[in-house]
């Protein structure tokens, strides 16, 4: 109600305002040209559609001040109805007030003619008519369980939902006082509890009698908070369900059941104990359970006792002997005779059927006789039907060729299994010898014994790169360059190395180096060297090879291959003629590449001198070269078709000649320039078993190690060699998308330091490079291994800290 009135306030004023600004200018409803607009209800309380309270009253709201004189003519109530009208404020408010109670549950018509007028004489437009219908009865609006419901828990709460507020709020401990609507049909003692004014529940105090139909009744003659009445009784009626068993274990189907097991029955209910073991349940003993048994024995009762748990809904039944080796047995609940404890019936007969463990015998080996190929791992293993006696077993197996150390065993309960752990020899022939004696966990003996007898297979093909990680780093001050690999049962090592850009190098050291590293494949035009390597070695044998990883190899460079180029000819130091099969002049470039300046042009019969390379690029070899006029540049060595140039005379190059590199040592190939590489490695024999190895080699002639702060970067630059502070380095920062950030030359300490842009926090990555002639290095902040903060018991946090700041003064002030 207080809802209500506040509505109603809020249009009264809302009107009262409309009003108001109309009588600044007259005090009459005006429309056009003067003319005084007709009286119009407004509002109403009750509103339409609201229960009228049966002492009313009921309140009518004009837009202008009316005639009271009019009203006692024009207002009628049908059906008719005493009553008095009332005025407030200025006549623009009728209030009729019924002189007695209205009648329950009918609808009333007031209605007011047109004959009613404003006070100025206007009479209504139309007539007003107003439909209520006064407060109902109370009635059940719906119950749980639901009317007619079937197979109703015995454990249910009865619930009853009412259309209006029967009861007012309380207390707790108020409710005792309360009403307690609900009779039952056979009599039901519980608790009932008012949820809220116009929900009731009822706990029963024990469980429902099961499979018994259940009327409840309302009673009529309950009121409500309003004075409703429930005008007659309301009942209805829902059935239990009677019991059921959930579960028998052993389940119907069990096999290998040990003997000593108990049976376990599951009930929906609480169950009569005596129903259950008066023959409600029954274990029976169906005779032996094997293959070609003869015709079966009758059904053999078994004595045992009986434990009840769950309060009353489960059953354990246990023997009274131990069952028999492999037999079959049957779990009986007869619906005829077991009950619940309220009387009802088992709703239908259940069964199970299970077999007990049968006499011991070994199931399989593993490895199988006559197995061939046989996996050269994990020792042996046989199998059992059932539980042994791990005691039985041990000294029963003989292994020849003997193991060379004293083997392992252990016994698996979940799979019967005996498993002796010895280290198998590869491509051996093997006799198990079994013997006699071995027992189940209940005395029984394996009569017979057992051979077999198999051969391993060969280790599967092997092949790793033997490198801590994915990337290392190696040094360009070495005289060579070498990596170890191990391999095992391979013929040859088949490698390919391929030249990398920073950016591809931060990607795969990077924050999504696992998902790049994953899908990256090298360019062909990045391919600098593919070579093999022939190995030998016993079978089975695992070997280690340090290979020497160059751009040449031991014999020069003729196992260079470049995809799209024709095999080489020439080599660094020799002396080459332009050919004459094309007659145009060969052009002579800037950089290992078609799109690179041209710097010069060389005729046909015209010499020059290799002084470096090759590299891939393109489709075609590249060479660098010096003219006979000095000019030094690089030159494509030929396409599928045609050689540019060949060689005129294979001189060595002079190591005191300015610009020149030396020729190859055919010993000890050179160690890989100042770069980045990638190198892999597969053989025959694992092709299509495994994803070639892959292995970056960063050739580094400096260290670089790299701190940062939030808005700083450092950056340390020593010599690879000597650990010398290397200065005037110039060195470039790059953030976590490679994107350069800051540049600085290190001082005379090799220290370079430089503003980055501020980081919200340090968990990031950033990457520093040095880059320019001879030096070569690269870091990445990620690159922590072996000085991780918690190697040295440190709190690694890299988040900024929020620092709090607090003010002291020496006195009291008003204006911080």
């Amino acid at each position: 109600m207080r809802a209500r009135r506040f509505s109603w306030w809020m249009l009264t004023i809302a009107g009262l305002a409309v009003l108001f600004l109309a009588a600044l200018h007259s005090p009459y409803a005006w429309g056009e040209e003067g003319e005084t607009l007709p009286p119009q209800v407004f509002d109403t309380m009750p509103l339409p559609g609201e229960e009228l309270p049966l002492e009313g009253p009921v309140i009518f709201f004009f837009d202008q001040p009316m005639n009271p004189q009019t009203f006692p003519a024009a207002f009628s109530v049908e059906p008719q109805v005493e009553g008095a009208l009332s005025w407030s404020g200025d006549f623009s408010t009728l209030t009729f007030t019924p002189s007695a109670l209205l009648e329950r549950a009918t609808e009333y018509a007031f209605t007011i003619d047109t004959s009613a007028t404003s006070a100025d004489g206007v009479p209504l437009a139309e007539p007003f008519t107003l439909t209520l219908r006064t407060i109902g009865y109370l009635e059940v609006a719906e119950v749980l369980p639901a009317d007619g419901s079937e197979a109703v828990d015995t454990d249910t709460v009865i619930t009853v939902i009412f259309n209006r507020p029967v009861v007012p709020l309380v207390t707790v401990e108020e409710m005792a006082n309360l009403p307690q609507p609900l009779t039952f049909d056979p009599p039901v003692q519980g608790k009932g509890e008012w949820l809220n004014t116009s929900i009731y529940l009822f706990t029963p105090e024990t469980e429902l009698n099961g499979g018994t139909p259940y009327t409840v009744t309302v009673s009529a003659g309950l009121t409500d908070v309003t004075g409703g009445v429930l005008a007659q009784d309301y009942s209805w009626t829902f059935t239990t369900a009677r019991p059921d068993v959930i579960e028998i274990v052993p389940a119907d189907g069990a096999e290998a059941v040990l003997l000593d097991s108990t049976v376990t029955v599951r009930f929906s209910q609480a169950m009569d104990a005596a129903s259950l073991e008066a023959g409600g349940f029954v274990l029976e003993y169906l005779g032996p359970g094997g293959e070609d048994q003869p015709t079966p024995p009758a059904p053999q009762v078994v004595a045992g006792s009986f434990a009840w748990g769950d309060a009353g809904r489960t059953l354990t039944f246990t023997p009274a002997e131990r069952l028999q080796l492999e037999s079959v047995y049957r779990v009986t609940l007869d619906a005829s005779k077991a009950r619940s404890t309220t009387g009802a019936l088992l709703r239908e007969s259940a069964m199970s059927q299970f077999f007990t463990v049968p006499y011991p015998r070994i199931e399989s080996t593993s490895p199988a006789d006559g197995e061939v190929d046989a996996q050269p791992y994990g020792g042996f293993t046989i199998y059992f039907n059932t539980p042994m006696d791990l005691k039985s077993l041990e000294d029963k197996v003989i292994i020849k060729p003997e193991p060379w150390r004293e083997f392992d065993s252990y016994y698996y309960d979940w799979d019967h299994s005996y498993h002796l752990a010895f280290d198998t020899e590869p491509s051996t022939a093997y006799t198990i010898t079994i013997l006699p004696g071995m027992q189940d966990k209940y005395g029984n003996v394996i009569e017979e014994g057992l051979t077999v007898s198999y051969t391993t297979a060969a280790y599967p093909p092997e092949l790793s790169i033997q490198a801590p990680w994915r990337v290392g780093m190696y040094s360009s001050h070495n005289p060579a360059t070498r990596v170890f690999v191990t391999h095992r049962n391979v013929s040859r090592l088949d490698l390919r190395l391929y030249r990398l850009s920073l950016p591809t190098l931060a990607e795969l050291t990077g924050p999504r180096q696992w998902e790049v590293w994953d899908t990256f494949t090298p360019a062909p035009t990045d391919l600098l060297r593919r070579w093999t390597v022939d190995v030998s070695g016993q079978p089975n044998e695992l070997r280690y090879e340090l290979l020497y990883i160059s751009e040449s190899g031991p014999s020069g460079i003729e196992n260079i291959e470049c995809l799209g180029a024709p095999p080489t000819q020439v080599m660094v130091g020799d002396v080459v003629i332009v050919t004459e099969e094309d007659p145009r002049p060969l052009n002579i470039r800037a950089e290992p590449n078609l799109a690179a300046q041209r710097i010069a042009q060389a005729n046909p019969g015209e010499t020059m001198q290799i002084t470096g390379g090759p590299l891939c690029e393109s489709g075609y070899l590249w060479w660098e070269v010096r003219l006979d006029n000095g000019i030094t540049g690089w030159a494509a060595e030929g396409d599928q078709s045609t050689y540019f140039f060949a060689p005129l005379l294979a001189t060595p190059i002079d190591p005191n000649r300015p610009g020149t590199t030396p020729a190859a040592d055919t010993d000890t190939p050179p160690a890989l320039p100042p770069g980045i590489y990638l190198l892999t490695l597969t053989s025959p024999e694992t092709e299509g078993r495994s994803d070639p190895l892959r292995h970056v080699l960063l050739v580094q002639s400096v260290n670089i190690t790299l701190k940062f702060s939030q808005d700083t970067a450092l950056a340390w630059v020593t010599d690879l060699q000597s650990g010398d502070p290397i200065a005037g380095a110039p060195v470039v920062f790059y953030n976590q998308e490679f994107n350069p950030v800051a540049r600085a030359l290190t001082g005379e300490d090799g220290l370079a330091t430089a503003t980055i842009p501020r980081l919200q926090d340090l968990y990031t990555t950033l990457y520093a490079s040095v880059d320019e002639g001879a030096w070569f290095g690269f870091a990445v902040s990620d690159w922590s291994e072996g000085m991780d903060p918690w190697m040295f018991d440190a709190w690694g946090d890299y988040a900024p800290e929020d620092f709090s700041v607090y003010l002291y003064t020496d006195r009291p002030i008003y204006r911080p």
